[in-house]
């Protein structure tokens, strides 16, 4: 006996068996290569033990016919005729069919083949529900990192929301120093306006601190010059803040969305692949 593991399926056997009877109105056995009957068109002979398709898979011959004749001579024979399937050169079982040898014979050995062509149309149909099932797999996974991702990005984009109005409440204090430091600029011109004044009316005596005034004065006015352009600064900097918020406003609610939407997507590939789990299950 051949040590392959290729077997007749059962449900392939039946569906082979119960085709031809339905075709042709013969009683239609298939045996596994122990010779055990693994499908037919009469349901109560399945399971029992068949002789010659026991020798047909051991290999001691390939062919067997009971005539007519032998039916009517000898009691629980029937007539009919019994080949060995094949598949790949290897004895996988065989088929018998109930009625005359001679008519019989040429279409047992078509319904042989049609039995390894339907396994071997499973195996295709198994192996491609195989891959399905790998690249559902491969998708569900991929989406699911993708969701993660999206779930990450969205979560980034609420801790810079709240670094960007940390930066506004920032640069609102800054306003507050820089509006004290320009009053002060301010008092300090008026001051070194005041002491030029009384430098003048003191005459060459004043000379002196006429020349800190006029400093002073300088000081105040190069102060409030720097005042203007960092408050000018700081004006385009909280502009470009508040942009920066409204767009990562919109970046993690859009990142929200993709998390959402993704995670339907994976919710619906895994229902897709208990679909075809459940398929190949029943084939």
């Amino acid at each position: 006996m051949s040590d392959s593991k290729t077997t007749i399926r059962p449900e392939v056997a039946n569906r082979v068996a119960q085709l031809i009877h339905s075709t042709i109105d013969h009683h239609v056995i298939i045996s596994s290569r122990e010779g055990i009957i693994i499908a037919s068109s009469l349901p109560e002979r399945v399971g029992n033990y068949h002789e010659f398709a026991a020798r047909i898979g051991r290999g001691e011959m390939d062919e067997t016919a009971v005539t007519l004749e032998d039916e009517k001579k000898y009691e629980k024979v029937r007539a009919g005729y019994n080949c060995v399937i094949t598949m790949d050169g290897e004895r996988i079982g065989s088929i018998g069919m109930a009625g005359d040898p001679e008519k019989l014979r040429l279409l047992t050995r078509v319904a042989a083949k049609l039995v390894v062509a339907e396994l071997k149309a499973a195996d295709k149909n198994e192996m491609i529900q195989r891959d399905v099932l790998a690249n559902i797999e491969e998708v569900a996974a991929a989406a699911e990192q993708i969701s993660a991702g999206a779930q990450q990005l969205a979560s980034v984009g609420e801790s810079l929301e709240a670094l960007v109005s940390q930066v506004q409440e920032k640069v609102e204090a800054t306003n507050t120093i820089l509006e004290f430091i320009n009053e002060v600029a301010n008092k300090t011109n008026l001051l070194g306006l005041n002491a030029a004044i009384e430098a003048a009316h003191a005459g060459k005596f004043g000379a002196g601190f006429n020349v800190v005034a006029s400093e002073i004065r300088k000081l105040a006015e190069e102060s409030s010059n720097s005042v203007d352009q960092i408050t000018e600064m700081l004006g385009e900097l909280k502009e470009s803040i508040s942009r920066a918020a409204r767009e990562i406003g919109q970046t993690s609610q859009i990142s929200e969305e993709q998390a959402v939407a993704t995670q339907s997507i994976a919710e619906r590939i895994q229902e897709i692949q208990a679909l075809v789990e459940s398929l190949v299950s029943n084939t």
